[in-house]
């Protein structure tokens, strides 16, 4: 029969746990103290308040990575959004999470089960190593620009070396040496990588460990989507939304124009399409019914038209003058004929509307319409306040395409997403098309008047309208930060 000692060591060798030889633990709790008692309370405690600490902060990632559906406007939501379920995933490991705290107050509170450090552990390994797991990963995609992945993180380990002391020294008589060294290992590891990670995350230098400068794509914190449109020469900003679109009203380039009642459009700016401020004089109906030139046009008018009278006829100015501004434009099939404001216009057809056209953007300022049959389509001017001419950018929705899809760059993360584009920018009008975000673009054409290609242009009443060639016409990206950032609404 082995002594007494001999039993001892063997079963201490084995991980023996006093809470399973009822004597003994009835002994051991006899034994205590008031101030060990407290001792025990205050670290059950303190254990329990960073491991529900680290659970909200779970949650507090949670919401932000749910924050980013629908909000495609940067590099890191782009990450993302190509990490298909991660919302799922770290929602499910934090709910698992909360749930062994309900657990723990129904066994050891209400049934007072011996049962505290099973569930700890239980929930370390269920819900706070994944969470921990998936926080790594949005961590190496976010950097420095959002602080939930970081700080969650160091609450996770701030758990895990507390635990581990903790149960190092708390219980160090009933642990095996193999259990004593994986314990002294976890929490010089987790002390070991929480310095580490400060250090990094403090010095901005997780890039290095990422390679994210490589995708030459730097992060900025947009609110809505850059958009280039290589007619009009211009950024624009634009909100992803399934409803409506956004009014688009481009920059006036040069400074104010001072016009007598008879400039026209292209005696005052010529063969342009750009966005023209203009001052305009005072008592211009009165030379105009006097025999000056005809207004062609109703919200879209012929750049033959004086412009003061336009402005009179639109509704953005009265007789007595003032500053308006004129947005040169490609042309139309017809230029309408109306009677507003004691002005009545005339109307002028050009080609039959729907024709096929060939648009060939010469140059930044001055891209040519011709029809199939040779016939150049003039340009006009508006004033972005009619239903039939007013300017807008509709980025629809986008979607994640396959990896193996024509065109996809592994080097630019970004071509993995196709938008949903319509948009009516200086008369060139897209429907639903589908762009890529960062697509290369043919600047120089849009598109042929050839009626075998799929990329094809017509003409209408309210302008040109363009399938299958969106590419060539608006940009979507939001890499171009020394171009165009959209951080405020």
């Amino acid at each position: 029969m082995p002594h007494d000692s001999d039993a001892v060591q063997q079963a201490t060798l084995k991980g023996w746990d006093t809470r399973e030889d009822q004597p003994a633990f009835v002994a051991s709790m006899e034994k205590r103290s008031p101030m060990d008692s407290w001792l025990v309370w205050l670290q059950g405690a303190a254990l329990i308040v960073c491991s529900m600490g680290d659970n909200a902060l779970c949650w507090a990632t949670f919401l932000m990575v749910t924050s980013y559906e629908g909000n495609l406007y940067n590099i890191v939501q782009l990450h993302i959004e190509l990490l298909p379920g991660i919302d799922i995933a770290l929602g499910l490991f934090a709910a698992l999470g909360s749930l062994t705290f309900v657990a723990m107050v129904v066994l050891v509170e209400c049934f007072k089960m011996p049962l505290f450090h099973e569930t700890m552990n239980f929930r370390l390994l269920v819900s706070a190593c994944p969470c921990y797991v998936i926080c790594m990963i949005l961590l190496a995609y976010c950097e420095t620009t959002e602080f939930w992945p970081f700080i969650t993180l160091m609450a996770i380990t701030l758990t895990v070396f507390l635990w581990c002391v903790h149960m190092r020294i708390t219980y160090s008589y009933q642990l095996n040496i193999l259990s004593k060294i994986s314990l002294d290992v976890s929490w010089f590891m987790a002390l070991l990588f929480a310095i580490f990670l400060v250090s990094f995350y403090l010095s901005d230098s997780i890039k290095y460990v990422t390679n994210s400068e490589d995708l030459n794509c730097p992060y900025a914190e947009n609110v809505e989507m850059p958009v280039y449109s290589f007619l009009a020469n211009q950024w624009h900003c634009s909100p992803w939304d399934s409803k409506s679109g956004r009014t688009v009203t481009r920059e006036a380039s040069g400074s104010l124009t001072q016009l007598s009642c008879s400039s026209t459009f292209t005696s005052a700016f010529g063969n342009v399409i750009t966005a023209n401020q203009v001052n305009c004089p005072s008592g211009c109906l009165a030379l105009w019914n006097a025999g000056s030139a005809d207004v062609v046009g109703c919200g879209i008018y012929s750049t033959d038209t004086p412009i003061c009278i336009a402005a009179i006829h639109a509704g953005v100015l009265t007789d007595n003058g003032g500053i308006a501004t004129a947005f040169g434009r490609l042309g139309v099939s017809i230029f309408d004929s109306c009677s507003l404001n004691s002005v009545v216009s005339s109307e002028r057809s050009i080609t039959t509307t729907g024709t096929l056209v060939t648009v060939t953007q010469a140059t930044a300022t001055a891209p040519e319409v011709t029809t199939s049959d040779g016939v150049a389509v003039p340009q006009a001017f508006h004033f972005n306040n009619f239903a039939n001419s007013i300017e807008y950018l509709w980025l629809r929705s986008y979607d994640e395409v396959s990896s193996n899809d024509e065109g996809i760059d592994n080097g630019k993360p970004w071509t993995r997403i196709d938008a949903d584009v319509s948009s009516r920018i200086a008369g060139l009008e897209l429907e639903r098309e589908r762009i890529r975000l960062g697509g290369n673009a043919d600047r120089a054409q849009v598109a042929e008047a050839d009626a075998s290609t799929p990329s094809q242009c017509r003409i209408y009443t309210t302008g040109v309208r363009c399938e299958g060639n969106g590419q060539n016409i608006l940009q979507l990206d939001f890499c171009e930060a020394d171009e165009k950032t959209c951080l405020t609404r």
